[in-house]
């Protein structure tokens, strides 16, 4: 006969622990906590009713059991709903579970072991360390046409996304097969440490491993940054200043025995023991009751791949439509800072409005991040080649991980190849042209030549560029061109002589001042027309007034064109310029 309970009295019985809840709510609860209530009855009675709303519902149980049960609890995600490749997952894994080595492995390591990602995958998730393992992948899928240069952030996007599927989903399945779920498989964790130039890894002891992750917290805290930011953001200033702190703590640890490890980081491993017989029947008996008769292996497994793109894709898109929303903020808080501006110094709102229209800028959130990739995010390209990028990794072996970076190896080969002989071209070309020099130096024995023209071998030497033959022709052409470079430098310093005596005078007569005066004369010089010519130009004249004179009557348009352009301002008594020439009394 079914035995009848208040809620009150379920709640004291099954959930003792909802009796704060109960009472605040005023003898009711929410139904997160009804349903919480249930299962933990049904871990008792096979038959569990509920009727009646609200305080006033009662509970029906029947057939009680003769042993408590474990509490059923088909969530994998406390934060919201299970993703739809969850399912198919947690079956093809737990269908190979039963063969498993004893091979101790990263979470990635495992995630490729059971198929859930490609080998391809695995390396662009280990790119977030080291950027050398995403190098051929790039390279292989610029070659394709997909991805462009300066772009291969996408491929942090891809790992992000499904590393939440390696570490976080396939690891929840293992935790409900786990010794404290269901009894049916163990997880043993254990650490290996990385030293430098070595590698083969090292055994951490789990208690210095601790530490060594404790003092990584603390420095991370210290510095204001996070894990992923640290390994994304690697040219950061706090980053630095983290790693530099951080890695001489590290490199320091000691072993049990005192010795130090030398170490660049340590990484977790875990190991799976199986603990029962008939492991998949019970996973899916007890979690998908539904899928126990008419499993099907390779439905399943076409399913899971299905779905886990379709999860790629909805990752991009929401990524996608969250940068744009976060830009455009940012471009409307400076949109309202410049009309604020604007309307401040006069402007009207109609011409602030158009102002904002030819001149909206382009913003950045991320300034960290290169602005070819943030073209592409937020281009309708970027969930295209999100979907293609997945696509094609996700479908690569281990054979064609091994031919892509067999690729690019003898590619980078040959580049390197390229660069030895274009540097000892170089050098040749470099011995060629001292012999030129020494050659012309032995023509133009002058200290003084010798100082310009080693000045002039320095600029060219920074100018020159990779010649695969100098012949005679050439050779003449340098000497050519030291020889032009001799005569123009001749000139220019006659010039600066003239200058630089004149400067001298108004020294020795003014003293101090003497710049002052040498400005308003030059600028009196000016007004007055006496300064037309450039001073390389000039021809020596005896007075101004012969000097200008010869240019009275030109003898040809190009002549008349040229006076046209000669500066012959009229003096003016409201110039102060002129005054100040009047009061020193050589007014004309």
């Amino acid at each position: 006969m079914p035995k009848e309970w208040t809620l009150t009295n379920a709640v004291k019985k099954f959930t003792p622990h909802q009796l704060e809840s109960l009472k605040k709510n005023k003898g009711n609860m929410n139904r997160r906590q009804i349903d919480s209530l249930i299962k933990e009855m049904e871990c008792y009675y096979e038959s569990v009713e509920e009727k009646g709303r609200g305080k006033n519902r009662v509970f029906y149980t029947d057939n009680k059991r003769k042993e408590k049960v474990k509490k059923r609890d088909f969530r994998q995600y406390n934060k919201g709903q299970a993703p739809a490749h969850s399912k198919y997952l947690a079956l093809m894994v737990m269908n190979k579970i039963a063969n498993v080595d004893n091979i101790a492995r990263t979470k990635n390591g495992w995630a490729s072991y059971f198929g859930v990602i490609s080998p391809a995958e695995q390396d662009i998730m280990s790119g977030i360390f080291n950027k050398e393992s995403i190098k051929p992948y790039h390279k292989y899928m610029n070659k394709m046409g997909i991805l462009e240069d300066l772009e291969e952030q996408v491929f942090q996007d891809i790992a992000n996304t499904i590393g939440r599927v390696s570490k976080v989903h396939l690891f929840n399945v293992f935790k409900q097969a786990s010794e404290n779920n269901m009894g049916l498989i163990r997880i043993v964790s254990s650490w290996k440490g990385k030293i430098k130039n070595v590698s083969t890894p090292i055994n951490v002891e789990t208690s210095i491993a601790n530490e060594i992750i404790l003092m990584e917290n603390q420095l991370l805290k210290k510095y204001g940054i996070s894990k992923a930011f640290s390994l994304i953001y690697k040219n950061d200033s706090k980053t630095k200043s983290f790693k530099a702190e951080w890695l001489e703590y590290i490199k320091n640890v000691t072993d049990l025995n005192g010795n130090v490890m030398n170490l660049q980081y340590i990484y977790e491993v875990f190991q799976i023991k199986i603990l029962a017989e008939d492991v998949f029947k019970k996973y899916i008996d007890s979690h998908y009751p539904d899928e126990s008769e008419d499993f099907d292996e390779n439905y399943n497994e076409i399913q899971y791949h299905h779905q886990l793109l379709k999860y790629v894709i909805d990752n991009a898109e929401r990524k996608q439509k969250n940068y744009i929303k976060k830009r455009n903020e940012k471009l409307n808080i400076n949109n309202e800072d410049t009309k604020e501006f604007l309307l401040s110094i006069g402007y009207s709102k109609s011409e602030t409005d158009e102002y904002i229209i030819h001149n909206t800028f382009e913003v950045s959130i991320d300034e960290h991040v290169n602005s070819p990739y943030l073209d592409l995010l937020v281009s309708e390209n970027y969930v295209k080649c999100v979907k293609h990028l997945h696509g094609i990794l996700h479908e690569m072996n281990i054979k064609d991980c091994e031919r892509i970076k067999e690729e690019v190896r003898l590619y980078d080969l040959l580049v390197e190849e390229e660069i030895e002989k274009m540097s000892k071209t170089k050098v040749m070309t470099e011995d060629r042209q001292k012999v030129v020099l020494e050659s012309f130096y032995e023509t133009k024995p002058e200290n003084k030549d010798k100082e310009k023209l080693d000045e002039f071998m320095e600029i060219n030497e920074s100018q020159k560029s990779v010649t695969t033959d100098l012949g005679e022709d050439e050779d003449n052409t340098i000497v050519e061109s030291l020889k032009i470079y001799n005569d123009i430098n001749s000139e220019y310093e006659a010039a600066m002589a003239e200058i630089n005596e004149e400067i001298r005078d108004y020294e020795q007569k003014y003293g101090d001042r003497a710049m002052e005066y040498l400005t308003f004369d030059s600028a009196m010089r000016y007004l007055n027309g006496k300064t037309t010519l450039d001073v390389f130009d000039k021809p020596k004249i005896d007075n101004d007034r012969d000097y200008n004179m010869k240019f009275e009557e030109p003898k040809n348009e190009s002549a008349k064109d040229y006076k046209e352009k000669l500066v012959l301002n009229e003096q003016s008594h409201k110039n102060p310029l002129a005054v100040f020439e009047k009061i020193r009394g050589k007014s004309k």
